[in-house]
């Protein structure tokens, strides 16, 4: 679904290789539509090997119930470890990320598990 010769073709080898991104459901990869908050909860959380969350923390939220079956995981894990910056006490776990939003949000990431 990518071309070879595009500028991220490189990076999205490399995240499928390694399990971070996957096909959709209908069996393509999307690199160039928009992506969700949620399916960003999901890259991170499989990069780092799927690390546990107890949920807890997700179910405090209004639109809790809106995360995909998919990525229950991986957005309750983003919540406990303060990732996911929210609004209005909602996650908005299927509205496209602005590019503002994933900045700070790599930059949470990587203070907290790249750095060191």
């Amino acid at each position: 679904d990518v071309r070879q010769d595009a500028e991220h073709a490189n990076a999205v080898s490399w995240a499928v290789q390694n399990g971070v991104l996957t096909e959709s459901a209908d069996g393509m990869l999307k690199p160039t539509e928009e992506t969700s908050r949620e399916e960003v909860m999901v890259y991170l959380h499989r990069y780092l090997g799927s690390p546990g969350a107890d949920g807890k923390k997700l179910n405090e939220f209004a639109d809790a119930d809106a995360v995909s079956d998919y990525a229950q995981e991986a957005v309750a894990w983003a919540v406990e470890e303060e990732l996911l910056v929210t609004q209005n006490g909602e996650i908005r776990p299927l509205d496209s990320i602005t590019r503002a939003e994933l900045a700070s949000l790599l930059v949470r990431f990587y203070e907290r598990f790249m750095r060191n």
